[in-house]
């Protein structure tokens, strides 16, 4: 196609379906709002990577845009998006006008008439600072932190450049934000899945068989929808409701009491945290709460024995997975302890175990704020690429408050507050 047909192509649609193939209904009528930034909630396979790739093309061959970007939470989706366009390009034969296609340290493509599309992802900050653009992408936008938007925003401030999000939802983070502005420059959108007649209907009814019509992925994945509270493993209204600031912290147990003991291990920037809990009676209290970190591995160990000696806990479990184990070794020389080895199937158990007794609000703690937080962004956690769920600590925070409060409650399990057998939960 010669250069001078280009500069005729200008509407998005009409480029679209000369160049690649007609985009369906509501893919036109995303490309047709003139709204400055467009919010786009879509179920998957809906097309948005073909959507917005194909209309990045259009911008630079047309220097409508002629600095773009397209971020992504990874750089293995930044590669998909780099990909994608350039399978387009091929297959249209419009690489004849592209300069270059660079792909490290970061994919970029650079057009003859000086047009760029850059990529970066949002994992690695250094990606995507110091540039100006004139029109911004983010791809899978649930997935892009609320930290990394200190480092996007710059990047259109200084041309008021347009910018779009698009992607399934994932709790109500900046890409649920600006969904909801009301705002004449902001234009929202939201289709499911079947919105895309190219696609098996079939294939995605199937898919909401299979995992239930009500289920956390139909409803964010099929059907796009913005869900309060779906990556939270606590309630926020249960983690206060467990908040009692009449608990005042002891430094040594009282005779008559019984207590148990958790602790979980620093591992590189984590911290080491010892928590002491009453059990002598329902609900539990908090009795003691330690949080460190960077010392040395026998600092560690002469902690929890005096912690534990000061306190004749009952039952005592300590993080033993990794370089724990031989921290439990030594432990074991001076006091009676227990080992708890992390995999995905034992941390599952653990919270679970401890979700239990925040939700029944059988345990209560005082207003620590490392533990509150803690317990807040501790989340259920959706690989960009898989339906497969796992849980961390949000960006930016740890659980070791978590887990060593977990280990205790799981301590606890076998000790009868009552004297009267064994305590279940």
């Amino acid at each position: 196609m010669e250069a001078a047909d280009l500069r005729n192509i200008q509407d998005p649609v009409g480029f679209q379906a000369v160049m690649f193939s007609e985009p369906h209904e509501k893919q036109i009528e995303i490309l047709r709002s003139v709204a400055k930034n467009k919010i786009i909630a879509a179920g998957r396979r809906f097309g948005k990577t073909k959507l917005i790739g194909r209309e990045w093309i259009r911008g630079a061959l047309t220097q409508e845009f002629k600095r773009q970007c397209i971020i992504a939470p990874t750089y293995k989706q930044v590669m998909i998006n780099f990909e994608t366009i350039k399978g387009d390009l091929y297959e249209s034969e419009l690489v004849g006008f592209v300069e270059k296609l660079i792909t490290s340290p970061y994919p970029k493509i650079v057009f003859k008439n000086g047009s760029i599309i850059d990529f970066g992802s949002s994992d690695n900050f250094d990606s995507i600072r110091g540039q100006a653009y004139d029109r911004i992408c983010l791809d899978e936008a649930g997935f892009v932190p609320d930290a990394a938007m200190a480092a996007i925003r710059p990047l259109i401030f200084d041309t008021g450049a347009p910018l779009w999000k698009i992607g399934t939802p994932n709790g109500k983070n900046h890409f649920f934000d600006d969904f909801v502005k009301q705002d004449k420059d902001f234009a929202s959108f939201q289709f499911s899945s079947f919105e895309n007649p190219y696609i098996s209907q079939e294939e995605v009814t199937k898919e909401i068989r299979q995992y239930g019509e009500n289920s956390l992925y139909v409803r964010t994945e099929i059907f796009a929808e913005f869900i309060e509270d779906q990556n939270s493993v606590f309630p926020w209204k249960d983690i206060m409701a467990c908040v009692d600031d009449k608990i005042q912290l002891v430094t040594k147990g009282n005779p008559g009491r019984k207590y148990v003991l958790g602790a979980d291990l620093a591992k590189y920037e984590d911290f080491t945290v010892i928590v002491v809990v009453d059990v002598t009676q329902e609900p539990f209290k908090l009795a003691y709460f330690e949080r460190f970190n960077r010392m040395p591995w026998q600092y560690v160990v002469d902690r929890i024995t005096d912690v534990s000696s000061k306190f004749v806990c009952y039952q005592k479990f300590v993080d033993s997975t990794g370089v724990g184990d031989p921290i439990l070794e030594q432990l074991q020389k001076n006091t009676s302890m227990s080992g708890f080895k992390f995999s995905s199937k034992s941390k599952l158990d653990l919270v679970t175990y401890l979700a239990g007794f925040i939700i029944n609000h059988k345990i209560l703690y005082p207003a620590i704020r490392e533990l509150v937080e803690e317990l807040k962004y501790f989340e259920f956690v959706k690989s960009v690429h898989s339906t497969a769920w796992k849980m961390e600590a949000h960006q930016g925070f740890h659980d070791d408050t978590v887990c060593a409060l977990g280990l205790a409650l799981m301590a606890a399990k076998g000790v009868d507050a009552s004297g009267m057998g064994f305590y279940l939960g």
